[in-house]
């Protein structure tokens, strides 16, 4: 199935009914709009390592104005990781990007000495919705744009 931009503001709309929560993925969506997503995938056979490689090349020469800054590059470098480990494309989905912007739209004010309406953010990230690679790549972030100390605790010894 096709990953649709716009439906994913809508439900995080729904689901985030609260103003205060309203302006964070308001923000986002200022951020990462329909129509400026990562890469073009339509009519691209993702199973053929000429289209992968497109991808790529998208991901390496697109650096959209509207994503933060850093985190394309957070982005891109974990794609190509997960390419060489599994051999594999693996592109974060609508909902992982969103969710990264909201925390780090939050991080980044807290970070700046901004007082927000809010004293924590927590996200909820479903089973299978790509917790690990959200909170990797919010870590990442964290460590090399801001260069700030991070630590992540897990109870999976494969992750």
């Amino acid at each position: 199935t096709r990953e649709d931009l716009a439906l994913c503001y809508q439900r995080f709309q729904e689901l985030n009914t609260q103003v205060v929560h309203s302006k964070f993925v308001t923000g986002a969506k200022a951020t990462y709009r329909p129509g400026s997503e990562l890469v073009k995938l339509a009519g691209l056979d993702l199973l053929d390592s000429q289209a992968v490689d497109q991808v790529l090349s998208q991901m390496k020469q697109s650096r959209s104005p509207q994503l933060m800054a850093g985190m394309q590059e957070i982005i891109l470098k974990w794609v190509e990781i997960m390419r060489t480990k599994f051999d594999v494309l693996v592109l974060p989905h609508h909902t992982q990007v969103v969710c990264m912007i909201i925390c780090l739209q939050y991080i980044m004010a807290r970070l700046k000495g901004v007082e927000t309406d809010v004293g924590a953010l927590i996200c909820q990230v479903s089973t299978g919705e790509g917790k690990s690679a959200v909170l990797a790549m919010l870590a990442v972030f964290c460590a090399k744009i801001e260069r700030k100390k991070v630590h992540v605790v897990i109870d999976d010894e494969e992750l």
